[in-house]
């Protein structure tokens, strides 16, 4: 997605998983329904029974585990090179699967570099450029909390995420790029693997800065910013 398609902007769609070795990505199936036609929803729902092209295969996973094992240094490359393989495979998916004109109704994008995150942007042309989008604005951390792969929150490059500036909250649009960055600085230090005490000092510095954003940014607009840690149990429920 492109920043002119914020306008047309209706839904997005985060992609369950972190496309790693053990937790793969797949396509949710409670989709936003009101966001497609029923032509398009039949086909969203036959890519969605077929998902085999964003899980790992055998061969793949030998080459990343026996690349750790011999050669550690090249594991990091090899495992990017796979997420990247996983997701031009779904994107060529989402073309062969809808027509011409329906794709312009979607986009399929990576949040990162590292190819941790994705999702599906649906747009509605029909939108007026007058409208702009509506909260709440719901955005994922990208990456795993690792040295290799911080987490992140793409504001440069991610146009649902710039956005933001189109609220102009009491004139903060200069300043949202600062707090930001700042975040990003938080969170790139954030590891649930080090030691209890060390991961709850940084998350608390996370969250200090979240409400210092609150006070002096969004607040003032009668608008709230909220970070939410949570823990996905990667299971299957019953009917979907």
């Amino acid at each position: 997605m492109v920043d002119s398609d914020i306008v047309s902007h209706t839904h997005r769609m985060y992609l369950i998983g972190e496309n790693s070795i053990y937790f793969p990505w797949f396509i949710p199936k409670d989709f936003p329904c009101k966001a497609l036609g029923p032509e398009m929803k039949e086909s969203f729902f036959k890519l969605v029974q077929t998902q085999e092209y964003v899980d790992w295969t055998l061969c793949q996973k030998l080459t990343y585990v026996l690349t750790r094992v011999l050669f550690p240094p090249l594991a990091n490359q090899v495992h990017r090179a796979v997420r990247r393989q996983h997701f031009e495979q779904l994107r060529t998916k989402f073309e062969s699967a809808f027509p011409l004109d329906q794709q312009k109704s979607m986009r399929i994008s990576a949040a990162s570099p590292d190819y941790h995150l994705a999702y599906i942007d649906f747009l509605d042309k029909a939108k007026t450029k007058t409208q702009r989008p509506k909260l709440p604005l719901t955005l994922m951390l990208s990456g795993s909390g690792t040295f290799n792969s911080p987490y992140n929150l793409n504001f440069e490059t991610d146009p649902y995420a710039k956005s933001l500036a189109y609220f102009d909250f009491e004139g903060t649009k200069e300043k949202l790029p600062l707090f930001f960055d700042n975040l990003n600085t938080l969170l790139g230090k954030l590891s649930f693997y080090k030691l209890n005490r060390q991961a709850m000092k940084d998350f608390s510095d996370v969250i200090n800065w979240v409400e210092v954003g609150n006070r002096t940014l969004f607040n003032p607009s009668y608008v709230k910013a909220s970070l939410y840690l949570f823990e996905n149990s990667y299971e299957e429920v019953v009917g979907g």
